[in-house]
């Protein structure tokens, strides 16, 4: 089906220290929004309107929410991760293409084995009343300037349908050795879990357990291998130094693991470290039972 890349409604509250919003309308259905950011670096040398780097975001961008309000269950947080969880997790782990001030925010992530796959997880708004992305910029950004472009479906619009959330858990160890997280939020009926990120490269053994049964484990220098074996068909995967991934279902939908049926879901981790650290989740609401 052909796409259409169409200017946004402008973003309002782009300022340091503020959350700045757009709305989508409610009449399209969605494959991905670009933003082009641009700051002001004249005090260091540069121009106004300057495009801001990926380490410019990384700094500036505090925060990322997508939220979407229904008439059947109200306003939901569909995405809610800080700048650089999303870039490093998100966009940079999944190989999406960027650009000096360029932020893809991608609904139907193109790694799926299955092109259709891809357009099934876009963003449907038939059965929405409200769409909003929301982008918090930190204190020290100077001169902000944003603008997005929504690239929409030209046919028919849909419902929401299966669609990636992302959520991040505060975790966090005084001592090294296996610590246990029974409260991730990953189970539910229509719940799918896609992946772990954890925001610590201080990991080395994981064991995760679905209603007292171990249905994941691994080693450390398993990762980088799994990874590529999941998703040898695309790009693959890039890991950040600095964290640890556990992509779980790969490039096939199929292999997204049911959590509808799951009452009790625990997550081990064997750290080589102490301190605070978050774990990301990507689930899939509306996943198929």
């Amino acid at each position: 089906m052909p796409k259409f890349l169409k200017r946004m409604q402008s973003f309002s509250n782009v300022a340091p220290s503020s959350i700045a919003v757009a709305t989508l309308p409610v009449t399209k259905k969605y494959h991905k929004v670009l933003l082009r950011l641009r700051h002001d670096t004249s005090g260091s040398g540069g121009a106004a309107g300057t495009l801001m780097t990926q380490a410019n975001m990384l700094t500036h961008i505090a925060e990322i929410r997508l939220r979407v309000t229904s008439l059947s269950f109200g306003t939901q947080t569909l995405w809610e991760l800080s700048g650089a969880d999303f870039i490093k997790c998100i966009n940079n782990f999944y190989n999406i293409d960027s650009a000096a001030g360029v932020l893809p925010l991608i609904f139907g992530c193109p790694y799926w084995n299955n092109p259709a796959i891809e357009d099934y997880f876009s963003l449907g708004t038939l059965d929405l009343t409200n769409v909003e992305i929301e982008v918090k910029f930190d204190s020290t950004v100077v001169g902000p300037e944003l603008v997005g472009f929504a690239y929409e479906y030209s046919g028919p619009n849909e419902p929401l349908g299966r669609f990636l959330k992302y959520q991040y858990t505060n975790l966090s160890n005084t001592a090294t050795g296996w610590i246990e997280e029974p409260d991730l939020p990953v189970v539910g009926n229509g719940i799918g879990l896609k992946a772990l990120h954890l925001s610590t490269n201080a990991i080395d053994e994981v064991e995760l357990r679905s209603n007292g049964e171990v249905v994941h484990e691994d080693l450390a220098e398993f990762r980088p291998v799994l990874l590529d074996l999941n998703a040898f068909r695309t790009d693959g995967r890039t890991e950040d130094a600095n964290y640890t991934h556990l992509d779980l279902a790969g490039n096939n939908a199929a292999d997204v693991f049911n959590m509808s049926n799951v009452r009790d879901f625990r997550a081990k981790f064997n750290r080589t470290g102490t301190g605070a650290f978050r774990c990301i989740t990507e689930t899939v609401i509306g996943n198929a039972a």
